[in-house]
């Protein structure tokens, strides 16, 4: 039999619930305090009421003495199963508030009035007004309950002289206790549901068996009596009598989240498997609360809580230690690598109002990359699962893992590609035949280098085709980069295709081996950059770009010498490098592309800077996800669009009408004019679709001079633009989308085997010799408190 438990009940009656200002509230009513055996809570209090005035018996609810009135549960709806709850919560409490409402008009008219008389006329006939009173509430006593009742009218009577020793068996109390437990497991699904119906929960909610008390398990009456308890719903950081954590870990982060709020020098003062407690080390300060296991209900309770503080906040809390710094600012240093320990101690002021030491920060920064470097770790071991879930979920992309064998036998990784089926395909069929090739490094703890592959679509933007991870740029890894492209898009040895980078060795070699005839221009910005650390001058600069900007030779030979007479040195500098890569006028016709700068692939590049801080599958996640979303809002907007070309075109054509003006056409045969602008003739084909400037030829839109002969002849300029500018081949580029991948959860186990991370960059975390906050060396990171810097082999 368990033990008797007797709870302390408020009883509001002959009262009513109002609203005043939108807070409901109980009012014009009494308070009657009992103190009543846990399992007969219901009956004791209604024949205490029927006692004093049965019409004060109505509607019924109760609720937690932490709770708001308007958490009230009536007890005039689901009966049986809200009288169970209440003896549950009762028990655990040890204190409950029961509101009665008195009713203006009862509907059982006949009932209250047989309750009344039979309390006046019979000396409170205890059983029989206990059943009609609850018929008066609205409620039903069951059967089960009739020898909890004769117990109560057994003692009375016995204590009028008039019947004597009629108690409670024991099979009662154990029946009654098994029917609650029976009763509160039935329902564990419904009231989950309820609880959740009533949040906007933005994350999964864990499943009631992932979440166990840091204590052994037990068995016996006790387990089957470990009634399911409500939440007290407190904020963090906030403590009361009796409140309830899953686990003394939870304990504890509450009582960091404490100090983060009121900035108090809290410590802990025990420490033990099953009890923990802090206190206030502020002097005279009586600041306390403890923390045990509550073996009934399997949970650590709050068993002692001193609330006040006699003391003043100073700012220093020896609980706020580098784990806690480090947890505080993972999220931060994931985001910028390069925060420094004085910034994090700045911020911890800042944000907490909380001195920490700079060797706090320096170590707490230290251990978040740690902790990064272990999810990175972590994530190249299911680099093939990854693989496989990328081939699953977008069917014929092109995925390749190359690794390399250590000397333990084990696989490091080495190189990895991505293509992805709907990009191949949308750039074979609508884009102009370029492509910019670059290379990037990563901002993660990794030793590698990102290669991408950029196109063009037909509004001239951004649309990525290609990615590659690979552990340093040199010349295997771009030729094997490279190789993949040309057999993915079918690129031959590169007859048609056109090529723009920088003038990266490896880069070049790739190159030569595997598209030998292809066009491979330079990055007309990267020429400059390095012609202008011997030559400084600001005028050379605009001479530099009307060089490379000149669409023929004639503007080429003309621009060169203002620039030669300007500055000779710099001009043999510049002739160095082969102007046929970087200047127009030796630009190889029918990509219908003019740049001479790799803008485009440089561009999308930062736009993954953040990504590339990140580990490394979750890098490339961001990557993919950048592309999904990038496809789908070209996607929409395009679907807008209406006229026959796109606005890049369109808005290159009006310039070209504009500067028509100052043309004239001379007509010949075979469809040719002559175009003249200030003295200077121009040929132009329309048949041919050609200028003598070149603009017409390497844009595939009509220039000025072909403006003027195409007006001149009544014809329209858009019939002379390029296909490769239709918004018909927009839209269709962004047609077919990405697949959405699953996370990590679900990815099918390869059954190949686990790959190593590659070699490691690593951060500098003393100020030492360089004086850099963030310099990258060599893997190697520290020992002890000393950053060992290989100078050979540091990279800025």
């Amino acid at each position: 039999m368990s033990q008797k438990i007797t709870v302390k009940v408020k009883c509001h009656h002959s009262g009513c619930f109002k609203t005043e200002g939108g807070v409901l509230s109980y009012g014009d009513g009494i308070v009657d305090v009992l103190e009543v055996d846990s399992l007969t809570i219901f009956e004791d209090v209604v024949m205490h009421l029927v006692a004093k005035d049965s019409n004060n018996v109505g509607r019924m609810w109760y609720k937690l003495p932490y709770e708001d009135v308007s958490d009230r549960i009536p007890l005039w709806e689901n009966v049986e199963e809200n009288k169970k709850k209440l003896v549950v919560k009762a028990r655990w409490m040890g204190e409950v508030d029961i509101y009665f409402e008195r009713p203006i008009e009862y509907s059982i008219n006949e009932e209250v009035t047989e309750v009344t008389e039979a309390a006046n006329k019979e000396a409170r006939d205890t059983a029989t007004a206990s059943k009609k009173a609850s018929k008066a509430a609205g409620v039903k006593v069951r059967k089960k309950r009739k020898v909890v009742t004769e117990e109560i009218v057994c003692a009375d009577e016995d204590s009028d002289g008039q019947k004597s020793d009629a108690g409670l068996s024991e099979s009662s109390d154990s029946d009654m206790e098994a029917d609650i437990a029976e009763e509160e497991a039935v329902n564990v699904e419904e009231e989950e549901i309820a609880v959740f119906n009533s949040h906007n929960y933005e994350e999964q909610i864990p499943d009631e068996d992932e979440v166990y008390p840091a204590t052994d398990d037990e068995s016996g009456d006790e387990e089957a009596q470990a009634e399911r308890l409500v939440k007290r719903g407190l904020p963090d950081g906030v403590f009361s009598l009796r409140q309830v954590f899953c686990s003394g870990i939870d304990f504890k982060k509450n009582v960091v989240k404490y100090v983060l709020k009121t900035r108090r020098n809290v410590v802990y003062d025990r420490w033990e498997k099953e009890r923990l407690g802090a206190r206030c080390k502020g002097k005279g300060c009586s600041w306390k609360v403890y923390c045990a296991v509550e073996n009934p209900i399997g949970k650590w309770m709050v068993k002692t809580y001193f609330p006040d503080h006699q003391c003043h906040p100073t700012g220093r809390c020896e609980i706020i230690k580098t784990p806690v710094i480090a947890e505080l600012f993972l999220e931060d240093i994931r985001r910028d690598p390069a925060m420094s320990g004085p910034e994090i101690k700045d911020e911890m002021k800042r944000r907490y109002n909380i001195i920490i030491s700079p060797n706090q920060a320096k170590v707490a920064r230290r251990r978040v990359f740690d902790k990064l470097q272990a999810e990175c770790d972590n994530q190249f071991a299911r680099l093939r699962d990854y693989e496989q879930q990328l081939l699953e979920s977008n069917l014929h992309t092109t995925v390749e893992i190359n690794t390399t064998t250590r000397a333990d036998g084990s696989e490091a990784f080495h190189q990895m590609y991505i293509c992805f089926e709907a990009l191949r395909t949308a750039w074979k069929r609508n884009c102009r035949p370029i492509i910019g090739l670059d290379g990037t490094f990563l901002k993660n703890s990794m030793k590698g280098m990102m290669l991408t592959a950029v196109g063009r679509d037909p509004n001239n933007q951004i649309f990525p085709i290609a990615w590659a991870v690979v552990d340093c740029e040199n010349n295997p890894n771009w030729e094997w980069f490279v190789g993949k492209l040309k057999r993915d898009l079918g690129l031959g040895l590169g007859e048609n295709i056109t090529l723009i980078s920088d003038m990266h060795r490896g880069l070049i070699h790739g190159i030569s081996t595997e598209l030998p005839m292809a066009e491979h221009r330079a990055c007309a910005r990267h020429i400059y950059s390095n012609l202008k650390k011997n030559h400084k001058a600001d005028m050379l600069k605009p001479l530099f770009w009307r060089v490379a900007s000149s669409y023929n030779s004639g503007d080429y030979k003309e621009n060169l010498a203002i620039f030669k007479e300007f500055d000779a040195q710099a001009c043999q500098a510049l002739l160095q490098k082969d102007p046929t890569t970087w200047c127009r006028a030796f630009f190889r016709v029918g990509c219908c592309c003019a740049d001479t700068h790799n803008n485009h692939t440089e561009s999308y590049n930062r736009t993954l800077k953040i990504a590339r801080r990140k580990p490394f599958v979750q890098m490339l996640e961001l990557i993919r996800r950048d592309a999904m979303q990038r496809v789908a809002n070209r996607s929409t907007i395009a679907e807008k669009e209406t006229a026959k070309y796109t606005k890049k075109a369109r808005t290159e054509v009006q310039k070209s009408c504009e500067g028509a003006q100052y043309c004239a056409m001379v007509r010949t045969t075979g469809g040719e004019y002559e175009i003249v602008e200030f003295g200077m003739g121009y040929a132009v084909s329309l048949s041919g679709r050609s200028c003598a400037c070149r603009m017409w030829d390497l844009t595939g839109i009509p220039c000025r001079h072909a403006v003027c002969a195409i007006r001149e002849m009544n014809f329209e300029v858009e019939d002379y633009i390029s296909d490769y500018y239709l918004t018909a081949k927009w839209q269709e580029t962004y047609r077919r989308g990405l697949k959405p991948v699953n996370g990590s959860k679900f990815w099918p186990d390869s059954g190949r085997p686990r790959i190593a991370a590659p070699p490691k960059w690593g951060f500098c975390f003393n100020s030492g010799p360089l004086r850099m906050p963030n310099c990258i060396i060599w893997s190697g990171l520290w020992s002890g408190s000393t950053c060992r810097v290989n100078k050979s082999q540091t990279r800025f």
